[in-house]
């Protein structure tokens, strides 16, 4: 199978048509996800190693873009796998319960 064959049968391509020919692009809304899930797996793991951490320290301890990192928590927030609270005005996010277990126990 070929690049391009994987590409397509994952949903990854767009096409279109100009003249005679067929134009193919690389869809970015598929590499934006793939992008959020790795940070999603990055945010996961810093909690699990920090346990709480604030919101607003949270991009700059990952060394990443804030954007991504809060769409990154919008999905762990989405599956249940965080908790947010809120302590003098900050806001604060850490693993849920379980999900600090999880990663206790995947060491």
């Amino acid at each position: 199978m070929t690049a391009l064959e994987i590409l397509a049968r994952e949903n990854r391509l767009e096409f279109g048509y100009s003249g005679f020919n067929l134009n193919f692009a690389l869809r970015k809304d598929s590499f934006m996800r793939d992008i959020i899930g790795e940070e999603a797996g990055r945010v996961w793991k810093a909690l699990g190693k920090k346990e709480e951490v604030s919101l607003s320290q949270l991009p700059k301890m990952l060394k990443s873009k804030g954007e991504v990192i809060y769409q990154a928590l919008g999905w762990l927030a989405r599956e249940g796998k965080i908790d947010y609270r809120t302590k003098a005005g900050k806001v604060y996010v850490s693993l849920s319960e379980k999900e600090l277990d999880s990663f206790k126990n995947s060491k």
